[in-house]
């Protein structure tokens, strides 16, 4: 698609004296995506957003740095994304919803308006986050899963319609 496409290097030295150089972090692991953020934040590299040229984004929204919004994804009017979020294809987070960094919505997942997802969570394809809720950090809701109450315990995984949990994350 006519971008270079590099692995990170061992040392981050050698990509010092690129002039103009964007780094784009398009890891689906929250944990792997922050890890390198970190490390290109505290470098001082430049780490803007990447969005896909079919994506809506209202220009009422405020974005934070390192996020990645694929196509089709829908940002509805006065949204904010922190740092280093993934949007994935198709993914619509409504008017006024807020997601912290380091999170990942699958494809197709929605974020229903003024509902909230901390860091770090990742929100499964299909699933659905309905409005006014509040879901804690490290929070995986699967597949296809609906989301009808806060979520207040970090580290939680849900499934089903509605959504239920099944496990604590260690």
């Amino acid at each position: 698609m006519g971008i270079n496409v590099l692995p990170i290097p061992s040392s981050l030295d050698e990509l010092k004296n690129i002039e103009k150089l964007d780094i784009y972090l398009a890891i689906g692991c929250n944990k792997k995506r922050k890890h390198y953020w970190e490390i290109l934040s505290k470098d001082g590299f430049c780490t803007p957003n990447l969005i896909s040229l079919s994506a809506i984004i209202d220009p009422s929204v405020k974005l934070g740095e390192a996020n990645v919004i694929c196509s089709n994804a829908f940002i509805g009017p006065c949204a904010q994304l922190g740092h280093n979020n993934l949007i994935n294809t198709g993914s619509i987070i409504e008017h006024e919803a807020r997601i912290g960094s380091h999170s990942h919505l699958a494809p197709r997942s929605v974020l229903a308006g003024r509902s909230k997802i901390h860091d770090s969570c990742f929100i499964g394809a299909g699933a659905t986050i309905i409005d006014y809720l509040d879901v804690c950090s490290h929070t995986t809701l699967g597949a296809g899963a609906t989301l009808i109450k806060s979520v207040s315990k970090s580290a939680q995984t849900l499934v089903g319609v509605p959504a239920r949990s099944i496990s604590k994350k260690t």
